[in-house]
């Protein structure tokens, strides 16, 4: 597998997007629970990696991830911190 998870981005991103897209993978998701995400909107790849889009708008990442991967190819999705009492 690749040792820079940023390795997993398609060759084929444009490098303004490329630059706008931060891959956590799924070993460092679900060690690092209690750690802040690092954009709001994200989708997971098929190797079950997170790709996180630098944006403030939903409908942006949605464009960004269609670009780079096809047209409603992954739906994005909102990052929600649940709390408990």
């Amino acid at each position: 597998m690749f040792e820079n998870p940023q390795d997993y981005i398609p060759e084929n991103a444009p490098k303004e997007i490329r630059d706008k897209m931060i891959v956590v993978t799924e070993q460092q998701r679900f060690e690092d629970e209690d750690k802040k995400p690092p954009s709001k909107f994200y989708i997971i790849d098929a190797f079950n990696n997170a790709v996180y889009f630098k944006t403030r708008s939903r409908a942006k990442a949605q464009e960004m991830s269609d670009v780079v991967y096809g047209p409603r190819f992954f739906q994005v999705k909102e990052v929600v911190i649940a709390t408990t009492r």
